[in-house]
């Protein structure tokens, strides 16, 4: 029978995932609003024909003009995925509170943890004040927009020369909707796929997507920890679900903090809760108190203590004990078949199975099976 840290580090570690299904939910639709920019971009080149007129003053001015329309449809969709991302991560952050206890207390078998509230305040702050290496959220989306505009106006000055010297044959428009847009590969012509203009774009703003994400819900989950002082010790450092483990992450994996942060058994000073870098899939596990701190304290209430004493004697001695520190395959082997079908899906379950797939990117892959808030709020209030 499994003990408190490992059905702790089970339930983390599974709502990770559909976190991560979330985020991939939110990237689909900021990629949407992407392929809408790129779109009205592609029309605006259409309608200016830039280079359909002389080496003039007036083809300059239709250029610049250009320019600055491609700036604004940029900076407009940038400006509605910043604030969309702002109502949505608000309400994501109220949903990881509300769902954090009820899913940690199911994991124990006893109501043991208690609530937060997030006032108004702290959710703004959460949202817009949150920081990803050391910059907030809304300044990452100001600076891709940027980078955007400068990369697309990059990109049109080279075809533009390209096609005044004659390196790119036929119609100069579609020649430059093409590079916005990218290409798909033709054996028949014997060209390579090329990638759109805004294809850095959405790369990027998936990165931030999904460690958004991840800095709000440990961000939470932290002030549910904190809260819960008469419970927990500490928590420990859990990199199972990090695809490609950084040094950092590899220096702390497995390391444990008390709450206040001091270090236990090492000398490491406690970096913040995850992420510590751009789509880091490192968590944090609560550690417990042992029962026997637990019944001596009195902080619970005399039904939670009397019920924590009904547990078997192997669970109740597991209390205050490490989180197993395992990779994420052997931890996939050791849960259920409802939990492993539900974690990769049906048809990546089947191949996983059958031995087709085995690669980390492989199993973690949550594409196409994105989650939106309601079934994420579900799945922690344990309603499906």
């Amino acid at each position: 029978m499994k003990g408190i840290p490992e059905k702790l580090n089970d339930v983390i570690i599974k709502n990770d995932v559909d976190l991560h299904r979330f985020s991939e939910g939110v990237r689909n639709q900021v990629e949407g609003l992407l392929i809408i920019a790129q779109n009205e971009i592609c029309g605006a080149i259409a309608a200016t024909d830039v280079l359909g007129v002389e080496m003039t003053e007036w083809r300059m001015q239709r250029y610049a003009a250009l320019n600055r329309r491609i700036s604004n449809i940029l900076k407009t969709e940038y400006n509605i995925i910043a604030k969309g991302a702002d109502s949505l991560f608000k309400d994501f952050a109220q949903t990881i509170a509300e769902g954090t206890p009820t899913m940690l207390n199911a994991a124990v078998g006893v109501n043991i943890f208690g609530s937060v509230t997030l006032t108004e305040e702290l959710l703004e702050s959460l949202v817009t004040k949150n920081t990803v290496q050391g910059r907030i959220i809304g300044d990452w989306w100001a600076s891709q927009s940027e980078d955007a505009i400068a990369r697309l106006q990059a990109l049109m000055n080279k075809v533009s020369q390209e096609c005044a010297v004659g390196l790119i044959k036929g119609e100069s428009i579609t020649a430059m909707i093409s590079a916005v847009r990218g290409t798909r590969a033709s054996a028949a012509k014997g060209t390579l796929e090329t990638p759109g203009a805004l294809a850095v774009s959405k790369r990027e703003a998936t990165a931030l997507v999904r460690t958004s994400v991840m800095q709000i819900a440990q961000d939470v989950r932290q002030k549910i920890y904190e809260a819960n002082a008469d419970v927990l010790k500490g928590y420990q450092w859990c990199a199972t679900l990090d695809t490609r483990t950084t040094q950092i992450c590899r220096a702390l994996d497995g390391k444990e903090w008390a709450l206040s942060g001091e270090p236990i058994g090492h000398s490491i000073v406690f970096p913040g809760p995850p992420p510590v870098h751009f789509q880091c899939r490192s968590t944090l596990i609560p550690l417990t108190k042992s029962f026997l701190e637990l019944q001596d304290e009195g902080n619970l209430p005399e039904d939670a203590i009397e019920q924590l004493a009904k547990l078997s004697a192997g669970v109740r001695a597991s209390m205050g004990g490490p989180v197993p520190n395992v990779t994420y395959s052997e931890w996939l082997k050791g849960q259920s078949e409802e939990v492993q079908l539900d974690v990769l899906g049906k048809s990546r379950y089947s191949l996983w199975r059958k031995g087709k797939i085995s690669t980390f990117d492989d199993l973690v892959n949550q594409t196409g099976r994105a989650l939106t808030l309601e079934q994420l709020r579900k799945r922690m209030q344990g309603e499906e």
